[in-house]
């Protein structure tokens, strides 16, 4: 069996941090990848389908709030930031078994562009503003 690689991915900052995602566990029909140091984690799944003619998939990126404690006790103890919640995407694909290479990579690059583009898109105004753009 080969070696699962590690996943590199910058983060948004004004100077962007690159993460390391690296394996964390595996099985058959899934894959998880963890960084230690944002906590993150990115999954990739196949999904069970009805319809043996279309393959699903799931790819979920997982972010932790951390919540910071402030102030101190008399002996100057700072208590550890702690996870109160989790912000995720995740996005599913549903593949025919007769869609073509060209055809999923048309799929990957529309979703790659319509999520890389920055301010003034609906999707920045409901992701960053939580604005409804329509």
């Amino acid at each position: 069996m080969s070696a699962i690689a590690s996943l590199f991915l910058p983060d948004a900052q004004s100077t962007p941090v690159t993460h390391e995602f690296k394996h964390r566990s595996h099985s058959a029909t899934s894959i998880v990848l963890f960084d230690p140091a944002s906590q993150g984690t990115v999954s990739m799944s196949r999904l069970p389908s009805k319809n043996k003619a279309v393959k699903k998939y799931r790819l979920s990126i997982k972010l932790p709030l951390f919540e910071t404690v402030t102030g101190n006790n008399a002996e100057g103890y700072v208590a550890a930031p702690r996870i109160v919640g989790y912000d995720e995407a995740v996005c599913d694909f549903m593949l025919h078994t007769r869609s073509s290479t060209q055809l999923k990579l048309d799929l990957r690059s529309y979703v790659k562009t319509v999520l890389g583009h920055s301010d003034g898109t609906m999707w920045y105004d409901l992701l960053i503003s939580d604005l409804m753009p329509f």
